[in-house]
């Protein structure tokens, strides 16, 4: 199944970072057929290994995590890009929840944009599209 916005992704690495599997195998059925690699990550500590030793051009991550949640994981990373002069990468929050604090929390810690779970097909192709060309 492809959409129109399929058509304007660019070939990029998208970093998919969620504790639970069932999760990262769903994303990456729905990012099948396009032109991103994707690099899964299971935990924070992993996804802060990864971004620091591949280029990544968007990160996806879960909010929810045990040991070190996403707004922990958001935090360090833009530390990270801070101390070593990087573009800062488009970083999309994913949560099951909506309410105003949530969202508040993710952009304060520094996400660029958030998708409520369940995460349709499109909505993923639309937001990576829009962070993807700037």
């Amino acid at each position: 199944m492809t959409t129109a916005t399929d058509h304007t992704l660019p070939p990029a690495t998208v970093l998919i970072v969620d504790d639970a599997a069932p999760n990262r195998a769903l994303l990456l059925l729905l990012l099948r057929d396009t032109p991103l690699r994707c690099m899964e990550a299971d935990s924070g500590h992993a996804a802060l290994r990864i971004f620091r030793e591949h280029p990544v051009d968007l990160v996806l991550m879960d909010v929810v995590m045990p040991d070190m949640d996403g707004t922990d994981t958001v935090r360090a990373m833009r530390e990270e890009e801070r101390m070593l002069g990087r573009r800062p990468v488009p970083i999309v929050a994913l949560t099951a929840h909506d309410r105003h604090e949530d969202l508040r929390r993710c952009a304060d810690a520094g996400c660029n944009g958030l998708l409520t779970k369940p995460i349709t097909r499109q909505d993923l192709m639309t937001t990576i599209a829009a962070h993807l060309a700037g």
